[in-house]
């Protein structure tokens, strides 16, 4: 629990963590970046713990320090997050850092401040931040948890150390799911969906209603008729209701047409990820030529691009669809 050895895959960074510590190489301010379900959190949780360590023994140490930390109640490790609001304010750096980053650590050598949601720091809670991390006690650490490091201050980035965590190959999500005994015949698309994250492939299995989510998606799908109006309309009312979960639409229509190209130009059964779906497949891709799935596929890109830039959400879903249903010109 909370250890390196239980963090699957980013060997280089997890390296990197220890041997800071093992060749006392240790900065003061780190950066842990990656979209959500990387293991972020994971990783900063076993380096503040490692860092702890009374005797840095291999993981598993039974120490004071680290069974305290294990029961989540270690008084010189200290979390910092938003709370009530979106953001983390200036007010929240002032309480829960500045004021008591200068309190000697009780038990530790370190004192450790744990900064999730870093990236949602305003611009004046960065820089109360940075007159601390400029110059601090020779005991403080500042690991600040983020998915988007372009929210930062150049002035905050040029005093962290910055570690940003990649997607796991499906190698490494399988042996999970080996080690985990995790078996379902959605494999290949939990594989594909999970996009390289243990995070999202632990919530997407036991979601029950993500999986009928994805049902009703199918369904509607199985659905078109190219150059269908009335088809396109009612596709257009039975998902705009899914707004607030536009992009998992989109992430199972592109894997759906993914899937109806590569089986309508290789025939290769063993490469389709819906593969609890081939029959479905098999008849959809009657209805349509490559070229109109391709089109179909751009469509899907670009709404994903286009909701990443604050595009009206009605515009987007509709542009797309009309696409989709082969209705522009």
């Amino acid at each position: 629990m909370n250890d390196f050895g239980n963090i699957y895959g980013n060997e280089f960074i997890k390296d990197s963590l220890i041997n800071m510590i093992k060749f006392n190489k240790v900065s003061h301010s780190y950066i842990i970046n990656g979209y959500e379900g990387l293991g972020k959190k994971m990783l900063a949780n076993a380096f503040a713990k490692k860092l702890q360590c009374e005797s840095f023994s291999e993981d598993g140490c039974s120490c004071t320090s680290c069974r305290v930390f294990d029961i989540g109640n270690h008084p010189d490790i200290i979390y910092v997050a938003p709370e009530k609001k979106a953001s983390i304010g200036v007010d929240d750096i002032r309480e829960k850092v500045n004021s008591r980053v200068m309190i000697k650590p009780y038990s530790s050598k370190y004192k450790i401040f744990i900064i999730d949601m870093a990236d949602t720091m305003t611009v004046a809670a960065q820089n109360a931040l940075l007159k601390t991390i400029e110059e601090p006690p020779s005991y403080g650490i500042f690991i600040l948890i983020a998915k988007n490091l372009g929210a930062f201050l150049p002035t905050i980035l040029s005093r962290c150390v910055v570690f940003k965590i990649k997607p796991l190959g499906d190698e490494i999500i399988k042996k999970y799911m080996n080690d985990f005994g995790i078996k379902s015949e959605l494999e290949d698309f939990l594989l594909a969906y999970s996009k390289g994250s243990i995070g999202n492939l632990i919530k997407i299995k036991e979601d029950s209603e993500f999986i009928n989510f994805r049902e009703k998606i199918i369904n509607a799908v199985c659905l078109i008729e190219n150059k269908n109006i009335q088809k396109t309309v009612e596709l257009i009312n039975k998902l705009e209701v899914l707004r607030d979960s536009f992009l998992d639409v989109l992430d199972i229509l592109y894997i759906w047409y993914r899937d109806a190209l590569v089986l309508k130009s290789s025939k290769r059964e063993d490469l389709v990820i819906n593969s609890d779906k081939i029959f479905d497949i098999k008849a959809f891709i009657e209805k349509f030529s490559i070229t109109e799935l391709l089109t179909a596929s751009k469509a899907i890109l670009n709404a994903k691009i286009f909701t990443g830039s604050n595009v009206n959400f009605q515009m987007n879903f509709n542009n797309m669809l009309f696409e989709i249903f082969g209705l522009t010109n």
